[in-house]
């Protein structure tokens, strides 16, 4: 998504994976085809592509990519990520949280319909999943009561002027701005988030996934 904010980044995701392989000269893998599908349809968010009832399908390649897609969007990084992304499109403040919940609920079927069976992984998603559906339920009862302003620094409107002031505007880190938002601020409803949010993101960077 460094080369394009679309929700259709699948393809020139895949036509930079060809680029790679041909500009270092190296071996194409073993189902190197497959893996060149699953990059350019795992972007599509009414899974047209996806196979439910077939005994390998949770071991398809487009599968495997396309939940790990779906499952960054769970917690309180995947609130950061939506609020991200859907702003840079220019989705109206007003509109976000009927968009993400929208988006958030196709993700979360598609990971159920693949891996249910899987008990204690899918227990921690569907806690993941629904940290960020309430928020994004938070934002829009809270839009809906006042109007929106971007000097609000309580509840979940002062969770997302925060993110937008500070990360998506600003130059304040992913891993550097809790910090500052647990000295700072007195409201509950951004504590308690922020302290989440450092939670996962220290565990992201402490993983080498920088």
């Amino acid at each position: 998504m460094i080369k394009t904010i679309k929700k259709t980044h699948g393809i020139i995701s895949r036509e930079m994976c060809e680029s790679f392989f041909e500009k270092n000269n190296l071996e194409k893998i073993d189902g190197f085809d497959e893996v060149l599908e699953a990059i350019q349809k795992h972007d599509d968010k009414e899974y047209r592509f996806m196979v439910y009832h077939a005994e390998t399908s949770q071991k398809n390649v487009l599968s495997v990519l396309c939940v790990s897609d779906d499952l960054d969007a769970f917690g309180a990084i995947g609130v950061f990520r939506y609020a991200e992304i859907y702003l840079l499109r220019n989705t109206l403040i007003k509109e976000l949280a009927r968009k993400v919940l929208e988006d958030l609920e196709r993700r979360y079927k598609n990971f159920c319909n693949l891996y249910s069976n899987l008990d204690a992984f899918t227990k921690k998603q569907k806690a993941r999943y629904e940290f960020t559906r309430k928020f994004y339920q938070d934002l829009e009862k809270e839009l809906n009561n006042m109007e929106y302003s971007r000097t609000i620094r309580f509840g979940a409107i002062g969770v997302l002027n925060v993110l937008i002031t500070n990360i998506v505007e600003g130059e304040i880190s992913m891993l550097d701005i809790s910090d500052r938002v647990l000295k700072e601020s007195n409201d509950h409803y951004v504590i308690e988030f922020f302290k989440q949010f450092k939670k996962e993101v220290e565990k992201v960077y402490s993983q080498g996934m920088r």
